[in-house]
């Protein structure tokens, strides 16, 4: 039987305090607006802090470094980030399908490929996120 959904805040997540079992797709929320669709063939939790372009970087279980830009987002949000949100999915077949279809349907803010043009809303938003004030 596959996997149900799990969602977790993002600082459980972070300290793998989870069983992940078969779950092959992850979505970032920030309440309800969508951050992030991503895909992990092997585990996920290595993906985001381990393995290379990982997108975030611990250092002495402290001090995180983002690498892509949802990474980034999480880094420069801490704490509240912590609190964000990652479901967890077990996706049977044509994961990368899954994928496209997610975020065309979520309109993530950092995903960048298969996903619309951003809305002047959105874009403020990722902005504020990111941390850039220009504009």
């Amino acid at each position: 039987m596959p996997d149900d959904p799990l969602i977790l805040p993002f600082k459980k997540f972070a300290k793998g305090d989870y069983d992940e079992g078969d779950r092959n797709l992850y979505i970032v929320w920030r309440g309800k607006k969508c951050l992030y669709v991503g895909i992990s063939k092997y585990d996920i939790w290595v993906r985001w802090f381990y393995r290379n372009h990982s997108h975030i970087e611990v250092e002495a279980d402290t001090i995180w470094h983002g690498h892509s830009p949802i990474g980034q987002a999480i880094t420069r949000n801490l704490p509240s980030s912590y609190r964000w949100k990652i479901e967890l999915r077990y996706v049977p077949e044509d994961l990368e399908a899954e994928e496209r279809k997610l975020i065309r349907q979520l309109r993530p803010l950092f995903n960048i490929v298969y996903r619309n043009k951003l809305s002047p809303a959105e874009n403020r938003l990722s902005r504020t996120l990111l941390g850039d004030t220009i504009g």
